[in-house]
Parts: C-alpha cells; sequence; structure tokens
C-alpha cells in the first residue's frame, strides 16, 4: 500500500473531531527530521536510499581511485572522515546516478560479489519502480554496464535468481539509452545465451550468440579472445540441438583463436578442451574426445584447479559410460563425489544393475537438485534416473512411477512444453540439458 500510494499518505490529514485545527502529517515528520541533517549526511542518505536498508558494506562508499570519480561523490574520500562535500543532489536522478558509480567500481570482478549483490538489486528495484512513476529515472551506460558486470560475476553460481533480474533490466534500459556501447550489448547477449542454456531454450540461445558474434566481429580483431568465446558459445547452442556437426565447427574455429596470444588463459583451453570432447563424444567420436578431454584434464591437473580437476573427472566419467566402460566411470565420478550435484554415480549404478546404490544415490541427486534449485531441464533428468531406480526394485514400482510423473510433470513447465512428453527415453531426457551436462 505504501509502496503504492507513499505520496497521497504523506500528505494525509488525521481526521475525527480530536483532530480539528491540526495540519500536519507524515509528511511534516519527514521536513523536519529532513531539514535537521547537515549537507554531508543529507548527500550520503541520499546514496544509502538507492541500496538495500540492510547490511550495506561500507566498503561501497570506497573507490579504488577517488580522482576517477564525479564531484557528487567526493563525500567518499577518505572513509567520509575529510569529506568536503556540499550537498549538490538536488533531485533523484542524480541520486539514483550515485549509488550506480559506487557499485560499477564493485562488480569488474566476482571478488566479494555476494556482497554487493543485495544492493544491486536494490538499485534496480528502485530503478524499476520509478519507471510507472511521473518522472522515472533515466539510465545510461554506466547502469547498464553495472548490471551487465553484475549478471556476469554471478552467471555461473547464481544462488538466488539474480541473473534473469540484472540482464531483463540491463536489455530494457539499454534501448532507452541516448548514447549505446555495442560491445556491451554483446557481452548481455553473451549472458542471456548463458542463461537460456539453463532454461533448455536452445534456440534463443543460439540466436543471441550469433548476434553477440556478429556485433563483436565488426568491432574486433579476428583473433580476439571475445570473438573466441562466442565461436566457443554459439557450438554447444547448436550441440545441445542436438546440430553436433555444426557446434563442431564453431568450437574448432574458437579452438584455433585459442592457439594464439588470446590463449594465454589456461583456464579458457581446459574449458574448450572439456566442451569440445563432449561435442565429439556425443557425436561416436570417442578416441578424438579422449584424446582432446586427456590434454584438458591434464592441464587442469597442473594448475592444481580443484574445480576443473572435478568437472574433467564428469566429464571422464560421461565418456566412459558411453563406451560401455562402467567400472572405470566408476571410479572418476567417485573422484568427483565433493561437488553438490551428480547422478553420475546412479546413472552407472543403474546401468551396472546395483539397486540398492542406484537408489541412493539417484535419491540424493534429486534432493540436492532440488535444494540447489537446479534448472528445470537438470532436474527432469535426475529425477527420471530415480524413477528408473526405483522400478528396479518390484516393491518399489509404485514409487517409481510417482517420480515419473513428476518428472513429467516439469518437463512440460520447460519452454516450449519439454517436447514430447510421451518419450520418456534416456536421449529425450539428455535434450533436455545443456551441453556441458551431457
Amino acid at each position: 500500500m505504501y509502496d503504492k500510494y507513499d505520496q497521497r499518505l504523506h500528505k494525509q490529514k488525521k481526521s475525527g473531531w480530536k483532530y480539528l485545527g491540526y495540519e500536519y502529517g507524515l509528511d511534516t515528520v519527514w521536513d523536519i527530521s529532513f531539514s535537521t541533517l547537515g549537507n554531508e549526511a543529507r548527500a550520503c542518505l541520499g546514496v544509502l536510499s538507492f541500496f538495500a536498508p540492510d547490511s550495506i558494506p561500507a566498503k561501497v562508499l570506497e573507490a579504488s581511485d577517488y580522482t576517477r570519480l564525479p564531484s557528487t561523490l567526493s563525500f567518499c574520500e577518505d572513509e567520509l572522515r575529510y569529506a568536503e562535500y556540499r550537498s549538490r543532489m538536488e533531485n533523484p536522478q542524480e541520486n539514483f546516478g550515485t549509488p550506480t558509480r559506487l557499485l560499477l567500481e564493485k562488480f569488474p570482478s566476482q571478488r566479494s560479489m555476494e556482497r554487493y549483490i543485495p544492493q544491486a538489486l536494490a538499485l534496480v528495484k528502485n530503478y524499476n519502480e520509478s519507471r510507472s512513476k511521473p518522472n522515472p529515472l533515466q539510465p545510461n551506460m554506466n547502469f547498464v554496464h553495472l548490471l551487465g558486470n553484475a549478471a556476469n560475476a554471478i552467471h555461473d553460481n547464481d544462488t538466488v535468481g539474480a541473473g534473469p533480474i540484472f540482464l531483463d533490466t540491463a536489455s530494457a534500459a539499454y534501448v532507452l539509452c541516448n548514447e549505446q556501447d555495442q560491445l556491451l550489448w554483446a557481452l548481455i547477449l553473451y549472458l542471456q545465451c548463458i542463461h537460456h542454456f539453463c532454461t533448455s531454450e536452445f534456440a534463443k540461445s543460439e540466436k543471441e550468440m550469433v548476434e553477440c558474434l556478429e556485433i563483436r566481429q565488426k568491432l574486433l580483431p579476428a583473433d580476439d579472445l571475445l570473438i573466441a568465446l562466442a565461436y566457443i558459445g554459439i557450438g554447444p547452442a547448436f550441440g545441445a540441438q542436438g546440430r553436433y556437426s555444426e557446434g563442431l565447427e564453431w568450437l574448432l574455429k574458437g579452438g584455433e583463436i585459442l592457439k594464439g596470444p588470446a590463449g594465454d588463459a589456461t583456464a579458457r583451453k581446459i574449458a574448450w578442451g572439456y566442451n569440445t570432447s563432449r561435442n565429439y563424444y556425443c557425436m561416436g567420436r570417442f578416441e578424438e574426445a579422449e584424446e582432446l578431454l586427456m590434454t584438458a584434464f591434464n592441464l587442469a591437473k597442473a594448475i592444481q584447479g580443484w574445480y576443473n580437476q572435478v568437472y574433467g573427472c564428469l566429464t571422464l566419467a560421461s565418456l566412459r559410460t558411453r563406451m560401455n566402460r562402467l567400472d572405470d566411470a566408476n571410479d572418476y565420478v567417485g573422484e568427483a563425489q565433493s561437488i553438490l550435484e551428480t547422478s553420475g554415480t546412479g546413472v552407472i549404478a543403474i546401468l551396472q544393475g546395483r539397486t540398492a546404490d542406484a537408489i541412493r544415490e539417484t535419491e540424493k541427486s534429486v534432493a540436492i537438485g532440488k535444494l540447489v534449485k537446479l534448472p528445470k531441464g537438470i532436474l527432469c533428468r535426475s529425477i527420471h534416473a530415480y524413477s528408473k531406480a526405483l522400478g528396479m526394485d518390484p516393491c518399489r514400482v509404485e514409487e517409481s512411477e510417482v517420480q515419473r510423473l513428476e518428472a513429467r510433470q516439469l518437463r512440460s513447465q520447460l519452454p516450449g512444453g519439454g517436447g514430447n512428453l510421451d518419450d520418456e527415453s534416456d536421449a529425450a531426457f539428455e535434450r533436455l540439458v545443456k551441453m556441458d551436462q551431457r
């Protein structure tokens, strides 16, 4: 009620004979309170009003280079102790621009991002709510850049569902800006593609990454890393739709660029090796997949990156399962047990006929998947595996049917209806997940 009618409630006077002649309202309290504030306090409050009200990090008011800040942010110098700020923030638009600049300082990287995500979300909420009011806040490239950076920082670990909020707002705000940065738009398209991989909207992913690539090709050298990443993004978009040959062509183009100066980052080469090997083994080209995968896996071991080693183990387990080398696959899954979600152990147990192990591991996979709110396509596949495992026990056929129906219902909620619901094969459920989960 207050959010919708704040101005009316501010001016509302008390009614009744006891309040005859009493001409004050809530706005009187605000006026008295705010008129007593000094310039520095008023300026600081103007900035903080756009953030989430609880747990605002003090470091949000620190900048890496104060000389680059506009004069309206001079009160941030030296942690507010020696500020000579004179209140210049006479309108909400200026107040809005100030926290945008402060947060933009915090989101060039992923470091400590969890501290600032609530503040970025609060800024987005204030912006979106203003759009329905008479004098809405006007976005600029700083605001869009902030949202792009925030979405990029959490795109592979978005535990609160903030990514789509940042991306939707950034897309809507971008078209309203007088000056537009095309490379920034390409980043937004890239991140939208990654998001739609998770929602199983692979045709959308393809369209977005193709547009991203076209922009980057116009503005960047042919051997730029960002062009390589677009190639590597288009490949899985085709592969996820079963067009593995087309996907492989794009992945190999990206790989050629990574052989040059753009490929100095070892982690990029590892990710490329894993994703390209998945494309190969989905085509049944196991030898090429294994050669590329082992090269990437050895690189991961050399740099001792635990995430890439675990991811490599799971990719190797998937390859070995397709090659029907189930004992080897089980060994690799055993190395990867520390990660949160994997149905690999359960799937291998199903294939090996180990009923109790299959039920225990797939049940665990579904429970964890629901707890961490996995994308629906991946969770569908986990529930499908759980249903199959339960069906191996003659005494638990009814429970198996409950899980089968749950997988079917969840699948129907996917964009496009999840394909032919009557096709309940393993291959049908695999088509629901992005390439790096196959």
